[in-house]
């Protein structure tokens, strides 16, 4: 008797672990509320003297529902869409003046040289200062803009990608060493436990 129970009982937990432990499915508005929500991991801010840096993972389902979303497709056409983002791992990073809430560039218009050197920094040279850290591998950017706002909004957004090794374990550590600002190292750190957690999304 004892035995039955204990066999029934280990099989109970074993399947409440496997249904907690089980991805999610939803549908896209309930998925884009989930990776915007802060307490679910995948949106970090850090805070370095008047600047507010926000990293935001990118996962490839999101990324197909943008190019998607003007038009209407079909869950098969989602899943192809899906596979043209394997490559890479995409973030999207966001920085605000707290105090002016201007452009990047403007607050070098008074001198036009630096003007100039800095809006050839923030749209090129900014990436050589960034990288994904993931186990043991330091990886330079490998795709990155800069969508400049020329003050219509105090968000100065970049949009960066780096290859990366898939099905690791690791965490993603994102590291932005700034050059202008004099903000130093800025540090993010994606759990790899929140990424697994990300529902998928049903079309």
């Amino acid at each position: 008797m004892l035995k039955f129970f204990l066999k029934h009982f280990f099989l109970l937990i074993s399947f409440v672990w496997i249904t907690s432990c089980a991805v999610q499915t939803v549908d896209s508005s309930k998925y884009i509320k989930y990776l915007s929500n802060p307490q679910n991991g995948l949106e970090q801010s850090v805070r370095s003297n008047e600047y507010q840096f926000s990293l935001r993972f990118l996962p490839a389902d999101l990324l197909a529902l943008r190019e998607q979303e003007s038009r209407g497709f079909s869950q098969k056409t989602f899943e192809d869409t899906k596979k043209n983002f394997d490559d890479l791992i995409y973030f999207s990073l966001s920085i605000v003046d707290t105090e002016r809430g201007m452009d990047l560039v403007k607050k070098f218009s008074t001198d036009s040289l630096r003007s100039a050197k800095a809006t050839q920094y923030f749209s090129f040279d900014m990436a050589q200062h960034i990288y994904l850290v993931q186990g043991g591998d330091t990886i330079g950017c490998t795709l990155f803009n800069y969508d400049r706002n020329y003050g219509v909004s105090p968000e100065n957004n970049f949009s960066l990608a780096f290859k990366h090794k898939k099905n690791s374990d690791s965490d993603l550590q994102i590291i932005y060493e700034d050059r202008v600002l004099n903000c130093g190292i800025i540090r993010f750190s994606i759990k790899q436990q929140d990424i697994i957690k990300i529902p998928s999304v049903k079309i």
